[in-house]
């Protein structure tokens, strides 16, 4: 019983260790980001009248 025992727990974590080895492709998207700046001109004209 006891050999029993082990075999299935040896088995198992063996299973377990395979399960584990798989290594995943890792994909990597890339995404172009760019800056866009503008400038505006405020321009105050003071007007007097007499």
């Amino acid at each position: 019983m006891k050999t029993l025992i082990t075999l299935i727990f040896v088995l198992t974590i063996g299973v377990a260790a395979q399960a584990q080895d798989r290594t995943a492709e890792v994909k990597v998207e890339t995404i172009e980001m760019t800056i866009v700046t503008s400038t505006t001109e405020n321009k105050v004209e003071k007007e007097e009248k007499v």
